[in-house]
């Protein structure tokens, strides 16, 4: 066998400058990486002269870390004639690749600009929020009363707490592709247990099933629409998702009359508050929910949220339509602040 003529002391050695690699301009808080911290992984090789899977992972794990420190070519170059004797045979150790050609972005943990915001969203937290509230948290630490459970898409753009500006512990949360609520019998899952345990134990007094502007689940199950090519709504690799939204099918009984399906627009808008109303019917077969309407414990209501201008819209029972917020608030007062 030949000796392993790939040197990494040597190779180590024409990184440039030495022997720290620099960061990157932007951030000066970037970490540097010391070159001899890789030595004791890129000289071990098992006796085809590859190196150890194990080792392979640990150095990755060292490029991610310190991925701000390895924005020179030449240097990312070398790291990677480092790593790969031979490159049809070697991972690919990089700080940034292609997962298999399928358009997947890979996940970078703590170096990732997201996982950088939440984790500095997170710093704020503990040290200017948290102590500011220490005592309300303290009350919340072993029990939580909430008055209301809160059922709505799971879309990033919707963000209850900021909408209508509640507090920890005030609502309890469900989240769900399209608000949907499967119906009693249907499947016992998450959304079943949680409305369930919010009305048997938490005893909330109002469950509101909130939909919102845009829709993806909703727009999903509308006939494709000619003037937006670039919608997609194959489902085929979605299986769970199509099912998913087979509870969506009883709301096209309560469109309006006259919305007519030329006008893709207009029919999302009404299908997504179509939704809502199928979704309170659901939540209706529910026992627990039944039970506490009767003895009049209960009450439920539905919404809908539009995202471009922050207004929302109740549906209103008797008048069998959507009224703005402000109007339902007038006509039921007792509900008004």
């Amino acid at each position: 066998m030949q000796p392993n003529s790939h040197n990494p002391q040597t190779a180590l050695s024409r990184l440039e400058p030495a022997p720290l690699l620099a960061a990157r301009p932007a951030n000066p808080d970037a970490a540097a990486l010391p070159v001899s911290c890789l030595l004791p992984l890129v000289t071990r090789t098992n006796a085809n002269g590859e190196y150890l899977p194990s080792d392979l992972f640990s150095i990755n794990k060292l490029l991610h870390t310190h991925d701000d420190a390895f924005m020179c070519t030449k240097q990312v170059t070398c790291y990677q004639s480092l790593l790969m004797p031979t490159v049809a045979k070697q991972q690919r150790i990089t700080h940034m690749h292609n997962s298999g050609g399928r358009g997947y972005r890979q996940a970078r943990p703590y170096t990732d600009p997201t996982m950088q915001r939440l984790l500095k969203g997170y710093a704020r937290f503990r040290r200017d929020v948290f102590p500011q509230r220490k005592d309300q948290f303290h009350l919340l630490a072993d029990s939580q009363q909430p008055d209301v459970l809160f059922i709505t898409c799971a879309d990033s753009r919707v963000v209850p707490d900021l909408i209508l500006q509640t507090e920890p512990g005030d609502m309890f949360l469900c989240r769900t592709a399209g608000n949907i609520i499967p119906p009693q019998g249907a499947m016992a899952g998450g959304v079943s247990a949680t409305i369930e345990y919010a009305v048997e134990v938490l005893r909330v007094r109002h469950i509101i099933v909130c939909g919102h502007s845009d829709c993806g689940a909703i727009k999903a199950v509308l006939p494709p629409d000619p003037s937006d090519p670039a919608a997609r709504r194959d489902l085929s690799r979605l299986p769970l998702t199509a099912k998913w939204l087979g509870y969506v099918e009883p709301a096209w009984k309560f469109l309006p009359p006259g919305i007519s399906a030329g006008d893709p627009r207009t029919l999302h808008v009404a299908l997504i508050r179509a939704n809502v109303i199928a979704q309170l019917e659901n939540l209706r077969t529910h026992p627990e929910v039944a039970r506490a309407l009767a003895h009049q414990s209960l009450q439920i209501h539905g919404w809908y949220y539009d995202i471009l201008t922050g207004a929302i819209d109740a549906y209103d029972q008797q008048q069998r339509r959507f009224l703005s917020l402000e109007d339902w608030a007038e006509k039921n007062p007792e509900a008004s602040p």
